[in-house]
This record gives structure tokens, sequence and C-alpha cells, in this order.
């Protein structure tokens, strides 16, 4: 069976087939390209915006260079870190320090810990445990020490114990009080 169409029903639906295929065209060509086009000036805009960041670095670069400098030759700066090459040096060097104060103030060091590094910064953050023996004034003077040392030190945690009890020592004996402190200094990599 042959079917005959009339010639305005040949061009409707020529122009039918047309309509199909740029329909098609579009859904399946054009807009996957736009799309894709869409995407790349995303991209292209953020490596602009990044490009932009990594120029103001480079052109803030000499005056960050200028600061370090600045700060690296600045002495009274330098005395407030722990100068080392690693962070158990720095321990050592405050474990050192510690026991220096420890001793003028008459304590006696039970033990020593150097607690885990911890980053800030340009800087690092080194943690010293300490447990010692001492009375009041003992006490007193330790704090003092810590205070005015250099390179600078925190107390970060202080207990006091009294293993005795006793609210008063006995006559002509100093009551020995138990300390257990952390203290905190911030090492520089020289």
């Amino acid at each position: 069976m042959i079917l005959k169409l009339s010639p305005k029903r040949q061009r409707l639906l020529a122009l039918a087939l047309l309509l199909g295929a740029v329909a098609l065209a579009v859904l399946f060509v054009v807009l996957p390209l736009l799309e894709a086009s869409r995407q790349h000036g995303e991209r292209v805009g953020l490596l602009r915006r990044q490009a932009q960041a990594m120029e103001a670095m480079i052109d803030a670069r000499e005056r960050f260079e200028a600061a370090v400098a600045a700060l690296e030759a600045n002495t009274a700066l330098q005395t407030l870190t722990v100068s080392a090459d690693g962070p158990a040096i720095a321990g050592a060097q405050v474990q050192g320090q510690l026991t220096q104060i420890l001793s003028a103030a008459g304590a006696m060091v039970t033990s020593a810990q150097l607690l885990p590094e911890e980053p800030a910064g340009p800087l690092t953050r080194i943690r010293m445990q300490m447990a010692a023996e001492t009375d009041m004034g003992g006490l007193v003077k330790i704090l003092h020490g810590v205070a005015t040392a250099r390179p600078l030190l925190t107390v970060e945690r202080l207990s006091v114990r009294d293993p005795d009890g006793l609210s008063a020592p006995p006559a002509g004996m100093a009551n020995r009080l138990q300390l257990e402190l952390v203290v905190l200094a911030h090492m520089r990599v020289p």
C-alpha cells in the first residue's frame, strides 16, 4: 500500500521533521556546548581570581621579607623565644632553665617530662611538665623566677599539694609542698 500525501501535508511533515531535527540538535549539541562554555567561563574566572591573589602575594613579598628581617634583627624579640633546631632541643633548653630556677629556689625536682609540641603560627609551643618539692618561700621564688625568665616562660598549670595535711608545721620545720607545674615556652627555628 502506497501512501500518497498532498503537497500541503508533505510540507507539514517536512517541517515537523526539520523542527524535530533542530530540537534534537539543540538538545544534544547546543545545550551541552552552552553548559560547557558556562563552566569554562567559571573556571576562567576562578583562575583569574587565583592569579590576582598570587600577584598580590608577589607584590607583598618584599614588604613581608622586610618585616621578617626587621623582626629577626630585633634582639629584644629574640630573647622572648627559644631558638632551637627542633622541639627536643628546645625542650632540653627549657628543662635546663626550669631546673636552674627550681634549684635556685631550694626546690627538689622529682620528675620532668616534655609534653607534645604544638604549632602556633611561625612558632612552636613547647610544654614542660615538672614535679618538685619545696616550701612556701620556694614556691614564691619559683613563680617569680618563671615570670622574669628569658626566654619568656608562662605557667600554664600549677598544682600545689600539702602531703602532710598539717595546718602548721612543727616549730623550726618548713612545711614541704608538692608542686606540679606545666610551663609553656615558644620556639622559633633560627
